[in-house]
């Protein structure tokens, strides 16, 4: 099974290390890989090792997580931008009330005929592709699993994660407000 290889820019801070955890969290098959002095080219290797399928960069700006860069294999040893995802009013699992610490992620679920259209389908589509969440119907009988759900209009779509057996929070909250694609 392929993996997700989740990380950071150089010297993240601390807001930034917890959200790489959240998302650690609520991702099926992720794996947190601390950056410190690896280059491309290191994380290509890595990539490699694990079997993953692309790279999610958390970026940061003063102190903040301002954007998620999707990378994936290029070249022989190359790590080609594919996407790159800008977002605001990020709010940790631990900053939102009433929220559920998820354990033993199996699966990751969308409804994506919940999606408004739109701006909201485009980051949807682009989701889909980073996270790769199972594409379901109904929310019904999705046990032990986390749902993804991404509302909003054609100025930002909002994205936040649910447990399926208890319809709490169980992962961070933010909004996309531009969506890039580059390949």
């Amino acid at each position: 099974m392929s993996s997700l290889l989740i990380t950071t820019s150089r010297e993240p801070s601390r807001r930034t290390r917890s959200f790489v955890n959240d998302l650690v969290k609520v991702i099926p098959n992720s794996i947190k890989f601390n950056r410190g002095k690896a280059t491309y080219e290191d994380l290509a290797t890595v990539m490699r090792l694990h079997s993953s399928y692309g790279v999610l960069m958390v970026l940061e700006r003063k102190g903040n997580p301002s954007a998620l860069a999707y990378l994936v294999l290029g070249g022989a040893k190359d790590l080609v931008r594919k996407y790159l995802v800008l977002i605001s009013s990020l709010k940790l699992l631990r900053e939102i009330r009433g929220h559920q610490i998820p354990y033993n992620v199996r699966k990751l679920a969308l409804n994506f005929s919940k999606v408004p259209q739109g701006f909201p389908q485009r980051v949807c589509e682009v989701l889909v592709e980073v996270f790769r969440p199972v594409l379901v119907e109904e929310s019904e009988g999705l046990s032990d699993a986390i749902e993804l759900e991404v509302t909003g209009d054609e100025n930002a779509a909002s994205v936040a994660f649910y447990c399926s057996n208890t319809g709490r929070v169980c992962g961070p909250a933010f909004n996309v407000v531009k969506a890039y694609t580059y390949l």
